[in-house]
Formats: C-alpha cells, sequence, structure tokens
C-alpha cells in the first residue's frame, strides 16, 4: 500500500540525518551533509519555507472544473431529453396523416430513436462517473494535504505534495483524454423526416433518421496547470512598496463612480451610479455607453467587449457590450439585492452583502457554489477572493471554494475598498482616517501608503488595480480620479 506523508522517513537514508533542506533543481529533500557535499552550487531551501501554494491551487482549480463539467453535462442530458420528446412528438404528428401501414415504419424510427438516446445517455453518464471519480480523488487528496498541514512535520508535508504531484499528472492526462474526446461535444437531437411520406408509397421502407450533431461547447475550461518546480517566487517586499502618482483622470462632469473596469487595449469602463449609467473611457475621450432606469452598482469583464453590471435594486445582472452599447443576452436575476462583481476569466462572483453571501458561477451564470462572506466590497484574485468589512473593521482572504484563508482586524478602520496586485499586496482605502493601507500577504503587517495629508480621498467611492498590473486608481464623488503606480 502507498505510505501516507506521516510514514515518510524524515531522515536521510545516506547520512542518517534529519533533512532541513529542499533542492528544487533536483527535485530532493536534503540533509546538512547532502548540501555540502552535492548541492553546493544550487539553490536550496528551508523546507518550511517550500511554496506547495501551486499544488493546494491545482486541487481546487480541478474541483471548480470538475464541478462545471458535471454541471455541463446535467443541463446537456436535461435538453436532450426535451429534444427527444420534441422529436417523437414530431413524429406523431407524421403519422397522423398517415394510416395502419405506417404504424410498423412508426414503431421502427421509435426504437432507433430510444436506440440512439440510449448510447448517448450511456456514453454521457460514464463521462459523469469517471468525472466524479477523479473530482473525489482531488478532494480526497486536499483533504489529505490539509490534515498533514495541521498535523505533520514540514518533510511529512513535502513527501505529501510530491506524491500528489505525481497523481495530479496521471489525472491531468485523464481529463485532457475527456478534452480531446466526443464526450464534450455539445450533442443535439432531432429527426429528419422522408419528404416522400407527403406522397406515401408501400415500397417505402424508412420513416427517417435520427440524426446527432456535436459542436464545439461554449464551457470555459481552467487554464492548464503547470509543472513547473516548487520554487520560491520572488515578489516585491511590503517594506519596499511605495506609490507615484502618474496621472489623473479628468472627468467631464462631476460623477460618483462605484465600479470599474479596464478591458485590454487601455479602455476603461466606469460605473456613474449617480447618473444610472455606464461611460467609456478610450484615449481620454469620455462617452456614456448604457443608461440604465436604476442605479447600477459594479462592472466586471466577462470577455472580447463583453462586461457584466450589477442593478442592485432590480436583483439583476446585466451583460452589456460596451462598444454596441446594448444588452446582448438575458439578464441573471436573484431572489436578493446583487451588488459587487469581479471576474477571473474563469468564473465570475457575485455578492450579496445584505445576506452575508457571494455565489461563484460560470461566466454564463451559472451557479456553481456559494458560501458565506460579510462585507460590500471585494476583489477578485486568481484562487481568492478578497473582502472588507466596513461594520467590523475586518479584511478577510478567502479560498474560492469558501474556507477562510486569512483575516487581518481592527487595524483598518471602516475598510471601504479593496484591491489586491500580482504578488498579493493587499490595498485597502480606510473611511476612518481617508488613507490607502498596504496589507502584507497573508495579512500578517500594515502601513498606511497615502492619507488625506498627501492628497484629497474625500467622499472615497471605489479602489480599483487592473489584474496583473501596477496600476492604482482611486475614485470619489468629484471630476477626477487619482491614478498611481505602484513601486518597489
Amino acid at each position: 500500500m502507498e505510505r501516507t506523508g506521516l510514514e515518510m522517513n524524515t531522515t536521510c537514508f545516506n547520512h542518517s540525518r534529519k533533512y532541513i533542506s529542499y533542492c528544487s533543481f533536483h527535485d530532493m529533500m536534503c540533509c546538512q551533509y547532502c548540501v555540502s557535499e552535492s548541492h553546493q552550487y544550487c539553490q536550496v531551501q528551508p523546507l518550511q519555507e517550500v511554496d506547495a501554494k501551486k499544488v493546494e491551487n491545482d486541487l481546487r482549480n480541478l474541483t471548480l472544473e470538475f464541478q462545471a463539467i458535471e454541471n455541463f453535462l446535467v443541463k446537456m442530458m436535461s435538453k436532450i431529453g426535451d429534444q427527444r420528446k420534441q422529436c417523437l412528438e414530431e413524429i406523431g404528428q407524421v403519422r397522423n396523416h398517415l394510416q395502419t401501414q405506417l404504424e410498423n415504419l412508426e414503431k421502427k424510427m421509435t426504437e432507433n430513436i430510444s436506440r440512439d438516446y440510449e448510447n448517448l445517455k450511456s456514453e454521457t453518464e460514464y463521462t459523469m462517473e469517471q468525472i466524479g471519480n477523479d473530482k473525489i480523488k482531488v478532494q480526497m487528496m486536499a483533504n489529505k494535504l490539509t490534515g498533514l498541514k495541521r498535523k505533520g512535520t514540514d518533510e511529512q508535508y513535502l513527501c505529501a505534495v510530491t506524491s500528489t504531484k505525481n497523481e495530479l499528472r496521471a489525472i491531468r492526462r485523464s481529463l485532457a483524454e475527456v478534452r480531446e474526446s466526443r464526450a464534450l461535444l455539445e450533442k443535439n437531437m432531432s429527426v429528419h423526416v422522408n419528404p416522400n411520406l407527403t406522397s406515401f408509397d408501400e415500397k417505402n421502407n424508412s420513416f427517417g433518421e435520427v440524426v446527432i450533431q456535436s459542436s464545439a461547447s461554449i464551457m470555459s475550461y481552467s487554464k492548464p496547470l503547470s509543472r513547473r518546480r516548487m520554487a520560491q517566487e520572488t515578489f516585491r517586499s511590503e517594506t519596499d512598496i511605495s506609490l507615484k502618482k502618474c496621472d489623473t483622470l479628468t472627468f467631464p462632469r462631476k460623477m460618483r463612480i462605484t465600479g470599474c473596469v479596464r478591458l485590454p487595449g487601455g479602455k476603461h469602463v466606469f460605473v456613474e451610479s449617480h447618473k444610472n449609467r455606464l461611460v467609456l473611457n478610450e484615449s481620454g475621450k469620455f462617452r456614456d455607453i448604457m443608461p440604465f432606469t436604476e442605479s447600477p452598482f459594479d462592472v466586471c469583464h466577462i470577455g472580447h467587449n463583453i462586461v457584466a453590471v450589477t442593478i442592485p435594486e432590480r436583483n439583476e445582472v446585466v451583460y452589456v457590450d460596451i462598444l454596441k452599447g446594448i444588452q446582448i443576452k438575458s439578464s441573471l436575476f436573484f431572489k436578493n439585492k446583487c451588488y459587487g462583481v469581479d471576474c477571473n476569466g474563469e468564473c465570475m462572483v457575485i455578492g450579496f452583502p445584505n445576506n452575508e453571501r457571494v455565489i461563484v458561477a460560470d461566466l454564463d451564470g451559472t451557479e456553481l457554489m456559494s458560501f458565506k462572506v460579510r462585507g460590500e466590497r471585494f476583489t477578485l484574485g486568481p484562487c481568492e477572493i478578497y473582502t472588507v468589512d466596513e461594520q467590523l473593521d475586518n479584511v478577510i482572504c478567502y479560498e474560492l471554494s469558501g474556507g477562510k484563508r486569512w483575516m487581518y482586524p481592527d487595524k483598518v478602520r471602516q475598510p471601504a475598498g479593496v484591491a489586491v496586485d500580482r504578488g498579493g499586496q493587499v490595498y485597502v482605502f480606510s473611511k476612518f482616517n481617508k488613507s490607502l493601507y498596504l496589507i502584507s500577504p497573508y495579512g500578517r503587517t500594515s502601513r498606511i501608503l497615502e492619507d488625506n495629508a498627501k492628497e484629497d480621498l474625500n467622499d472615497f467611492s471605489c479602489l480599483y488595480m487592473y489584474p496583473g498590473s501596477d496600476e492604482l486608481l482611486i475614485f470619489s464623488y468629484s471630476t477626477q480620479a487619482i491614478m498611481y503606480t505602484v513601486e518597489g
């Protein structure tokens, strides 16, 4: 049987010394003699600093993808079932114009439809079972790593991470085969009725044929999981970070910006809640692109020229083509008021602060999961949600599965806006002292980056950082927004 992390050996086989370091080049643990004899020119690091975050993220991403595939297959099966009924109804309508001689042909055709449906159903159920089994394996590996992280030693945890990496390779290969197979092709069932039946002849020996059409589905997969070694990534230190004012966006009128998103190419889309509209900024030129009857609150980029906008008073999320200035598909409606919305290119998160809840959905709005989150404002990282609770003075980081990673309590008073950079540094605006705080990754420390003595930060309304960039925007109810560059 395979050994667990708790059963792994913690001492060097060659020197009978305790492992103290990890060599990322050779992908192995080392004792002090191994380092001096064989790894003096390698980049080694203490075991407690080995970054297992990538494996943990892979486990979470795989779980989300398996869930999305399951939802897609269930939805497709329901649709095919409805199409099967439509096919049978069409056959029945033709049969009503014919007499007894058509009954045998109808029976044969019905059997063909049922046979092809059962074959399609069997193929889909097999894929669902395969996906479900792999999902359970990933969840079990994630639970196993969590247990070792809490109770095991660093050496045991690293052994478990290494073992998990090997198992993930096999699961990724299996998942790649599913992606490339016919199982995830969009399937539709219809019937082609023999045109000769309109002038029925006893020589006809066919009622028609069942047609199964397959096409590429619109579901989106998560990004491929990388195979990089567990090397420590180098990010800027929180002690070296500073803000440099690089520009000021001057609006054509006084606006209350409650939401902002930057599109590829440098365009900005603003939510102007005071005038109930979206505003597009393209190379310094502003134009209104979409009015609403109720006040919008937040916006996120879905893909291409498409954005999603929340309308709290209508419990609605609207999809808008910003170039055409029109709604492009049916809105999403909910039972409660929705405020914040964000998207990381793979999933969308919608906030319901009055119910202390967020939902994680695919890009079409199909709910994947929901969990409790306090606070009106949040921002979405690759695998995390960062949120601020203005009433309880908390800054909290959650996993996309709902688990709480860390909390930074009582230090930032009345936190009202949050952004995060590519290194995991968190930027939070405090309404209490009208200052911008920097919180280090994992919520260890904080300090003030900008305060009201340096800039006019009164009547704050929104904070935004474009993912993967060093551009930070601060909005207030005024005729301009302040743009900073994060340096360090």
